[in-house]
């Protein structure tokens, strides 16, 4: 006969675990929202760190522009000098002062300026650069652009972020910034680079050089030396001349 074995003793079945389907379907849907959430956040946090490198860059700028300033009597600098040899941009200019070439770009760019020593093309790779000077604070055309002769330094742009625009297809730099208003400057449509700062008139767009790359505004160098950031409507809003009257610019002449 057969004895009855108990099985009261034995090792129970291992359970088997797993998600149901509904399960990894629900987490899926968590991952895709935190993601959507947090994708955003670290993209402003990157780019809250391109804004704090460009500003550094800036300040180190602004100081060399303010030594400059100090060497020659108060006078602010010429946008381009010509005077001898080859033609210089200001970056080029106040090079000796800053001891670097990096500062001249923003992290959120996609061109270096190449200081190949040649700006008589102004056109040319020469102009790559992620800063503008003010047209109206420069001694080319000004001989009233000194420490002295401005009654508004804090208040007066001296250097503004150009290129890479939301707005435009302007994806390089230019070395001059103006106000919006200034309309469009005659130039040539430079037969190397085409339309690269030209619209199809073959004119330069002005309101396309402020930029808006950081967070829909731009890094700006005041004539006191200050830096801060702008948003680039507030900047384009100022639709005053260059003159002191009650219509007058706010933010670009500064007389």
């Amino acid at each position: 006969m057969f004895k009855h074995v108990s099985h009261k003793n034995a090792a129970p079945k291992r359970q088997q675990n797993a998600f149901t389907l509904i399960e990894l379907l629900v987490v899926i849907a968590i991952i895709a929202i935190l993601a959507a959430i947090l994708f955003p956040v670290f993209a402003r946090a990157r780019e809250n760190a391109r804004r704090a490198s460009c500003m550094s860059n800036m300040k180190q700028i602004g100081l060399g522009v303010m030594m400059y300033a100090q060497d020659y009597d108060g006078a602010y600098l010429t946008h381009v000098d010509a005077s001898v040899g080859n033609a210089k941009l200001w970056p080029q200019i106040i090079q000796p002062y800053v001891k670097s070439l990096e500062v001249f770009d923003c992290p959120s760019q996609n061109f270096k300026f190449t200081n190949d020593g040649n700006a008589t093309d102004y056109y040319n790779s020469a102009a790559d650069v992620s800063y503008g000077y003010n047209y109206w604070l420069s001694r080319y055309y000004y001989a009233d652009a000194t420490e002295s002769g401005i009654t508004r330094p804090s208040e007066t742009i001296l250097i503004a972020e150009t290129g890479n625009n939301k707005s435009s297809n302007l994806s390089h730099g230019y070395y001059l910034s103006y106000p919006s208003y200034y309309s469009v400057v005659s130039a040539p449509t430079n037969s190397t680079y085409g339309t690269k700062y030209t619209n199809t008139a073959g004119v330069l767009a002005a309101p396309a050089r402020l930029s808006d790359r950081h967070m829909d505004g731009l890094n700006v160098i005041w004539a006191d030396g200050h830096v801060k950031w702008v948003k680039r409507e507030v900047l384009e809003s100022d639709t005053g001349s260059n003159n002191t009257t009650t219509t007058g610019s706010k933010y670009w002449w500064g007389r």
